[in-house]
C-alpha cells in the first residue's frame, strides 16, 4: 500500500478537506476565467486607402496605386501586395508572413508613404490594421410606430450624437437605413389640359439631373478630369422644372402683340413629394 494511500485512509477529515479545497479552487478559478467574445489576434495584413476625388479609375491607378505600391516594396516580412483603383479611392493591402511584428511593419509604411509625393487634391492616405477589436460589440434596434423617414430622422438627429458622445466609443455605424426619393405623380388629367405627354415629362427630368464629362486640364503636368453635373436640390426646384409648352394658346398664338405662353411646370401635371426608397430587406426585434 502507498504512503499517500495510508495517509488518506489514516486521516479522513483531512482527505476530504483536501478534496473540497481543490473543488473550490476550481470553482473559483472557473468562474473568474477571462473570456472574450473577440479574442485579440492579429492578422498580418495593412491597409492604406487613399481618397482622390473627381478622379477616374485609371488616374488613380497610376497617380496614387503605384506610388504607393513602391513605397511599400521591399518591406522585411512582406509577403504579397493588392490593390484596388476604382473612381475616386484607392485601396492597397499588404500582406506580410505570420509572425511579422505588425506594429513596426504599420509604422514603416506610414514613414515610407510620407515621403511619396502626391498630386494635388489627394487626401492623405489612411494606414490602419484589420482587427476584431475594431468590430461592433454592440448592437441597439430602434422602433417607432412612425412612417421610416421620420423615425430615420430621429436616429441621425437626437440618438447617433448621443452614442457618438460616449467616452471610448469608436464609431457608430447605421444599418436599415432607408434613402429618400422623390415621388412625381403625374395627374392625366392635368397633364392633358396642359398639352403635355409622359414623353415629355420623362425627358426634362432625365436631362436635366445628368452628369457627363467634359474634359481635362493640365495642371502642373497633371491630367485633372472635369465633370458636368446638374441635379435637382430641392423639391420647389423640381414643381418648377419646365416641361414643355401649351399645344394652344388662346388661338392667337402668333398674332402681333400676343403675350408668349407661359411654360408649363412639372407642379402644373403633377404632384411631387418627398417619399422613403424601396425597402430591400427587414429586419426583426421581439417579432417587430
Amino acid at each position: 500500500m502507498g504512503l499517500l494511500t495510508r495517509l488518506a485512509l489514516r486521516r479522513r477529515s483531512v482527505t476530504v478537506l483536501g478534496v473540497i479545497l481543490v473543488l473550490a479552487a476550481g470553482i473559483f478559478t472557473y468562474r473568474t476565467l477571462p473570456v472574450e467574445l473577440f479574442p485579440e489576434i492579429e492578422f498580418p495584413l495593412v491597409t492604406v486607402t487613399t481618397f482622390y476625388p473627381s478622379a477616374n479609375p485609371d488616374a488613380v491607378a497610376e497617380e496614387v496605386t503605384a506610388p504607393i505600391e513602391n513605397a511599400i516594396k521591399g518591406i522585411d516580412g512582406l509577403d504579397s501586395i493588392q490593390s484596388i483603383s476604382s473612381e475616386n479611392r484607392a485601396v492597397v493591402i499588404a500582406t506580410f508572413e505570420f509572425g511579422t511584428d505588425m506594429v513596426d511593419a504599420e509604422n514603416v509604411i506610414n514613414s515610407n508613404i510620407n515621403g511619396v509625393r502626391f498630386p494635388d487634391g489627394v487626401g492623405s492616405p489612411i494606414v490602419g490594421r484589420i482587427s476584431p477589436d475594431t468590430f461592433p460589440v454592440l448592437q441597439l434596434s430602434v422602433v417607432g410606430d412612425r412612417d421610416i423617414v421620420e423615425v430615420q430622422e430621429i436616429l441621425e438627429s437626437k440618438i447617433l450624437p448621443a452614442i457618438s458622445g460616449v467616452d471610448g466609443v469608436f464609431g457608430v455605424e447605421v444599418t436599415g437605413d432607408v434613402q429618400r426619393r422623390v415621388l412625381v405623380t403625374v395627374d392625366p388629367d392635368r397633364m392633358m389640359e396642359k398639352g403635355v405627354s409622359l414623353f415629355q415629362i420623362s425627358r426634362a427630368l432625365r436631362e436635366n439631373n445628368v452628369t457627363l464629362p467634359g474634359g481635362s486640364i493640365t495642371d502642373g503636368g497633371q491630367v485633372l478630369p472635369i465633370k458636368t453635373t446638374n441635379a435637382y436640390e430641392s423639391l420647389d426646384e423640381l414643381r418648377s422644372l419646365v416641361v414643355g409648352f401649351p399645344v394652344e394658346f388662346g388661338g392667337q398664338s402668333g398674332q402681333p402683340g400676343a403675350e408668349p405662353p407661359a411654360p408649363v411646370t412639372l407642379g402644373d401635371v403633377a404632384d411631387v413629394s418627398l417619399g422613403s426608397g424601396e425597402v430591400t430587406s427587414i429586419s426583426r426585434t421581439n417579432g417587430k
